[in-house]
């Protein structure tokens, strides 16, 4: 995938935890149990 998008390894590996985390930031609401626990045990 890196050399496809010409990037390193590492920056595509740091893009798709980005965007994982992002989606699962996305389901959660602010000042929620579950958003506390996601940034507290991150």
């Amino acid at each position: 995938m890196a050399n496809r998008y010409g990037v390193t390894k590492r920056e595509m590996l740091e893009r798709l935890i980005i965007e994982a985390d992002d989606a699962i930031v996305k389901t959660l609401e602010i000042d929620t149990t579950e958003w506390d626990q996601y940034f507290v045990t991150r």
